[in-house]
């Protein structure tokens, strides 16, 4: 009887891999021992269980995924009936490890990680995150200074757009057009500009700005864009995490 059952499970899992195409199944093959890791299904409301999921990526078997987390592409052809479950899991898998499982040097959290993970109530759809407060965009210029958080969230970026350009959907209606300011002082190390005009001259609230009349029309301009930007970031993190989880 074992021999039978273990003959069934053999036959399915052969047969599986061979529906994949010849370059989705050595893709699979790669990151075989870390798949059962990557289809877990973790609760992004509780700290705890977002832990536990990153946890998991620790494993030997994942390094090779860890290793590839930021890769914009995939060898699984995401609009091919065959590989579309493989490409799609890798895709927000990868998505999901770089929005919460990414640490600094430290081996803590990255600051906008920790920032998130606290959200619950935005998360569960209870309220929506509106204009950032001052220590708000201070989390952001924590986060920008340190190395590993600052190339996550520009791989994040990345990744989100070629996942989406890869369904054949239009990346800038996911990303919106402001989050190129955020992205751009991250690259540059221009972390403090982060903060710049924004606590004192800029009030963002949903998809309105209140200007602040006694500051310069320049200064007000920017850090409209600055703190649509910072809103739209914290946003579209939540989103993706919803979304693929």
């Amino acid at each position: 009887m074992k021999i039978f059952t273990y003959g069934c499970v053999l036959a399915l899992a052969v047969t599986n891999a061979l529906a994949l195409s010849i370059s989705c199944m050595l893709e699979n093959a790669k990151y075989g021992t870390c798949v059962p890791e990557i289809k877990k299904t973790p609760d992004i409301t509780s700290p705890d269980s977002m832990s536990d999921f990153c946890n998991s990526l620790k494993s030997e078997g994942c390094k090779s995924f860890v290793a590839d987390a930021g890769v914009t592409s995939t060898k699984c052809d995401i609009n091919d009936d065959s590989d579309k479950e493989l490409a799609t899991l890798i895709y927000t898998a990868r998505i999901g490890y770089l929005a919460y499982c990414v640490t600094d040097a430290q081996g803590s959290p990255c600051p906008l990680t920790d920032y998130l993970l606290n959200q619950t109530s935005a998360l569960n759809g209870e309220s929506s995150l509106t204009s950032p407060t001052p220590e708000d965009l201070k989390i952001f210029i924590e986060d920008c200074k340190k190395e590993e958080c600052n190339a996550r969230l520009i791989s994040l970026m990345e990744l989100a757009k070629a996942y989406n350009t890869a369904k054949g959907n239009d990346a800038s209606k996911v990303i919106p057009s402001e989050m190129d300011t955020i992205i751009l002082n991250y690259k540059n190390k221009r972390c403090d500009d982060l903060l710049n005009n924004n606590t004192n001259n800029v009030a963002a609230s949903n998809n309105a700005t209140v200007i602040d009349a006694n500051a310069n029309p320049d200064d007000n301009e920017s850090g409209a864009v600055k703190s649509k930007a910072i809103v739209s970031t914290i946003s579209i993190i939540i989103l993706l995490a919803i979304l693929f989880f």
